[in-house]
């Protein structure tokens, strides 16, 4: 597969960037996601660019994730099972991932919301996310 200068730009942008804003312990995984996407076609790499973006302002954002943020960050255009693949990757990788899915408004199929389970389950067992407060990674010094 080809790809094009602007193409490996931006992935390159998402996968060093990227890394500021995600679960420190999620660093190899996410370096992984990106090259995933980036090998399977531009459908895929346009769903790493929603999750980047998300996980960006997210990280960047005080205060709780409200109606407003989440009709910026969910615009409709993704169908139901898309977007669901990009929650399942916010909540894995992003500081706020629980709090994320908390906030969605559309419903998780029954796998989804195991598999959501299990991601919330293992972050917060790193030691990153563990206690009372969860520190982005931008905030930690990251």
């Amino acid at each position: 597969m080809l790809i094009s200068n602007k193409t490996f730009e931006n992935f390159r942008h998402y996968m060093s960037n990227g890394r500021k804003y995600i679960i420190p312990e999620r660093a190899t995984e996410w370096d992984d996601l990106c090259f995933y996407c980036l090998g399977n076609g531009p459908a895929r790499f346009a769903m790493q660019e929603y999750i980047y973006r998300i996980i960006k302002v997210l990280d960047c954002t005080e205060g709780p994730i409200d109606d407003k943020l989440m009709a910026m960050f969910d615009d409709g255009v993704l169908p139901d099972r898309e977007w669901e693949v990009v929650a399942l990757e916010v909540a894995k990788y992003s500081t706020r991932g629980e709090e994320f899915l908390k906030a969605c408004k559309r419903p998780l199929s029954a796998k989804a919301q195991k598999e959501a389970e299990e991601i919330i389950k293992e972050n917060n067992s790193f030691p990153s996310q563990s206690g009372h407060i969860k520190m982005s990674a931008r905030k930690a010094g990251k």
